[in-house]
């Protein structure tokens, strides 16, 4: 068999089974612990190959092509900054109250820019490549002000924001990797793309597998130490919430502004999948450890959940 068979079957594999490929990297990551977290300054560099591989193929005529259609860049910033915060505000407080730390950790949680990876999962159920990236590169721009203008509004906390952190790690993971795709793309005429991505995208499909694996290892003593059955509401509280935000997004995307298909998956991802490592950071400098709680258990579940709820949404992955 040539390996370029092997390439195709696994990519296959990947896209057919990443529900299991998320909640084995969940498990290990938890299981392993300290073990492993040494090796957490690879998740950069894993990051930075699954940008480059989702951008081979993408033009500067598709980004033109999401400038001139700017509705899901609207609608993205509409559900991301005031649907989804909002709501979540209002039914945690509900649920604990509204000066509670869980409600605040909930908060974060949605309050926090677009997770780099949800380009990956987009990509896996169909969505539009440039308008992933593009919606990846400006909430990550907006987040030095919207993040603590959304914490300001719903507590009497103040945060400050490392926006130079930010804009450093976008530029390192996230634009470079896109550049030089895109660069590569021109200067093949689209020749390198189309021999090349038969064998990068299985790989970024499955490294995701380690991402996760080594982001919950960093936390996975702090997860394991307050382990109980008093966190149990709030764990199973964080599935609901990340079930909610993906059918909220989907629902306004297509049902509401009746965008595209292909358009509202990646608006959906956008919206729904938060860059949880940053929030933990926030959580644990800023506020009591009660807020980190709900975070800790948005690191565990993020990906499972949100391969589920793509499931049930999309159908199988179509890539």
């Amino acid at each position: 068999m040539s390996f370029l068979k092997i390439c195709t079957k696994m990519d296959k594999f990947c896209a057919a089974f990443m529900p299991y490929l998320t909640v084995t990297g969940v498990a290990l990551g938890i299981l392993l612990g300290d073990r492993i977290s040494f090796l957490s300054f690879l998740v950069n560099p894993f990051f930075a190959f699954m940008t480059f591989s989702n951008t081979l193929g993408i033009t500067i005529d598709d980004f033109k092509n999401v400038i001139r259609r700017p509705r899901p860049i609207f609608v993205f910033l509409a559900s991301t900054y005031v649907i989804l915060p909002l709501a979540f505000h209002l039914i945690a407080g509900l649920l604990y109250s509204f000066s509670s730390p869980i409600t605040l950790g909930f908060v974060l949680l949605y309050s926090i820019p677009t997770a780099v990876v949800s380009v990956i999962w987009s990509s896996i159920n169909g969505g539009n490549r440039a308008l992933s990236l593009t919606l990846l590169i400006i909430g990550t721009f907006l987040a030095p002000i919207s993040t603590p203008l959304t914490i300001h509004l719903f507590s009497s906390s103040n945060v400050e924001f490392d926006t130079s952190g930010i804009v450093r790690s976008l530029f390192l993971i996230v634009l470079v990797p896109s550049f030089l795709a895109i660069l590569i793309g021109k200067l093949t005429k689209n020749r390198f793309p189309e021999v090349v991505v038969p064998y990068t995208r299985p790989f970024a499909k499955s490294i995701l597998l380690f991402i996760v694996m080594l982001n919950v290892s960093q936390i996975s003593g702090d997860f394991l130490a307050h382990a109980s059955l008093e966190y149990l509401k709030v764990g199973v509280n964080a599935m609901c919430f990340t079930f909610l935000s993906f059918f909220t997004s989907y629902i306004v995307s297509r049902k509401v502004f009746h965008i595209g298909k292909s358009d509202a998956v990646s608006v959906t991802f956008a919206s729904s999948m938060r860059n949880i490592s940053a929030a933990l950071i926030l959580a644990i400098s800023y506020f009591p450890m009660e807020v980190s709680i709900p975070v800790i258990f948005g690191i565990v579940i993020q990906q499972m959940t949100s391969a589920v709820a793509a499931r049930i949404l999309f159908g199988k992955s179509s890539k």
